[in-house]
């Protein structure tokens, strides 16, 4: 089995992703989204422990440290009375990246709520970075140093990194410092930071246990593909996105690119160069997380082109910057890497809640045309608990 669950974590990313043996899983946890999905992410944690005694999970990845994808990880780990085990974490705390004034990678050898995540990991005395990284940092060296780097987890998935490089954890580096003078926490120790993670109502762990523009909206406009699909493109220039951990995590033959919010460019470079190493035409791929919960400034033509993929996951609920934009979906649909989509394998987009933004696109015509089908979370029922998050199985 490998099955990926995006769970309702409102306009952000949660994955729970499981695979393996059936009555016996691996589990990998991808992000926590805002913070209110702890609530969700503590539920199935019970679950799992009434069944198993304890939730381990093999890993747990921080992409980057915007809040829609840390705060529920900050939640998560503020309350050690869990019934969960985490044997490695992945995370680009301030430690990990470039001096803010540098600019020369081979000296390089390795905001506020990613020194708050930094001090719990520290806390909790967590295996930190350290299955291929020796502790340094989450990047993708260049090619000078040799092929992109992989590591096998010890249930078998495999996972090669495509994002991110030197250049965006520079620029990361440079925001942070900005955000943490901003917040008066440069140069505080773990302990005061913990006191200030207490201080904030909403990211505060247990007692007992010491940012982007409007993306836009079509409206009631009719969707026509052509038309977007040739619209001017637009890049993510936010420097928190672009730190974005992204890999392909591969098991049993079946594979899928787990993007974070990483840049397009920098998406197709990683995988040009694990192409390169395969040598492959295309990257065949079971199912693509798409960056940046459907942007426009995240998904282009270009990276589109690189893949060979039918089986698209969109998580994200709609609120504040209106995801997925519809010259998103454009692309995947009708995008020019697609040449004869009425001929092609039909395209499958999986969203794990059903928005006025992404439910235009359930449409009998449009679907027709551009041979596509979209999936929504099950209506919700008169015994049901929840209407949103969806769970994709890759591998029954």
């Amino acid at each position: 089995m490998y099955t990926i669950e995006m769970l309702p974590a409102a306009l952000g990313d949660c994955l729970w992703i499981e695979y393996g043996d059936r009555n016996n899983p691996s589990r990998i946890l991808i992000d926590g989204g805002t913070v209110g999905t702890i609530d969700c992410i503590t539920s199935k944690i019970h679950a799992v422990a009434a069944r198993e005694k304890r939730c381990r999970f093999e890993l747990v990845v921080v992409t980057h440290i915007d809040a829609d994808h840390i705060e529920g990880i900050i939640k998560l780990l503020g309350q050690p009375s869990l019934p969960v085990d985490i044997e490695e974490i992945w995370f680009n705390g301030n430690d990990h990246l470039p001096k803010p004034d540098e600019r020369d990678e081979e000296q390089f050898l390795g905001g506020k709520q990613g020194d708050f995540l930094s001090a719990l990991i520290r806390k909790r005395g967590l295996p930190w970075n350290t299955y291929a990284w020796n502790g340094g940092p989450v990047y993708v060296p260049p090619r000078s140093r040799g092929k992109l780097p992989k590591c096998t987890l010890p249930g078998g998935m495999e996972l090669t990194l495509l994002s991110p490089t030197y250049k965006e954890l520079l620029r990361l580096s440079q925001k942070w410092e900005d955000e943490l003078t901003k917040a008066g926490l440069v140069g505080w120790e773990d302990e005061e930071i913990l006191e200030a993670l207490l201080a904030s109502r909403k990211l505060a762990p247990e007692e007992e246990f010491l940012g982007e523009e409007d993306e836009g909206f079509l409206g009631d406009e009719v969707i026509n593909v052509e038309k977007l699909v040739d619209a001017k493109k637009k890049e993510d220039a936010s420097p928190a996105n672009g730190s974005s951990i992204a890999f392909v995590g591969s098991f049993n033959g079946k594979q899928c690119l787990f993007a974070g919010d990483a840049y397009s460019p920098v998406l197709k470079q990683g995988v040009e160069r694990l192409l390169e190493e395969t040598n492959a035409m295309r990257l065949k791929l079971d199912a693509f997380k798409v960056p940046h919960h459907g942007s426009r400034g995240n998904i282009h033509d270009d990276l589109l082109a690189t893949l060979n993929c039918h089986t698209y996951l969109i998580s994200t609920d709609g609120t504040r910057f209106k995801h997925p934009d519809v010259e998103a979906i454009a692309r995947l649909v009708g995008g020019k890497w697609r040449p004869n989509p009425k001929n092609d394998q039909p395209i499958q987009l999986h969203f794990n809640y059903r928005t006025l933004f992404n439910g235009k696109w359930d449409d009998e015509a449009l679907c027709r045309d551009w041979n596509y089908t979209v999936v929504f979370p099950k209506e919700k029922g008169q015994n049901d608990d929840l209407d949103h998050g969806l769970m994709v199985s890759i591998e029954p």
